[in-house]
């Protein structure tokens, strides 16, 4: 996840309607093929849960797959409030390549 200024948060929250404390963040999980996940993330859950939860419902190791969004990998450590997306915001989901010996 990138890092912006403090001056580039307050634009982006300056644009969009004000959240309550505590609000979900309506998020849609996309893969390569276009299948699309969507769900509610609560503002403390951790990403890496999430990327967990989908992995085990898709029958995929943990490993073979990264989350992105707006281009930037994401940090499974951070929570939803850390990386405050808008509502409807697309995340994709990539297969990694595999690896060649």
């Amino acid at each position: 996840v990138s890092t912006q200024s403090t001056w580039g948060n307050m634009q982006q929250q300056a644009a969009r309607p004000s959240r309550r404390p505590g609000d979900s963040y309506k998020v849609i999980l996309r893969n390569d093929k276009g299948d699309r996940v969507h769900g509610e993330l609560r503002p403390t859950v951790r990403l890496g849960s999430v990327m967990d939860l989908y992995c085990n419902k898709r029958n995929l190791p943990r490993g073979s797959i990264d989350f992105y969004y707006r281009g930037n990998r994401l940090d499974p450590n951070i929570t939803a409030d850390e990386l405050d997306p808008e509502d409807g915001a697309i995340i994709d989901v990539v297969q990694r390549a595999p690896r060649r010996f």
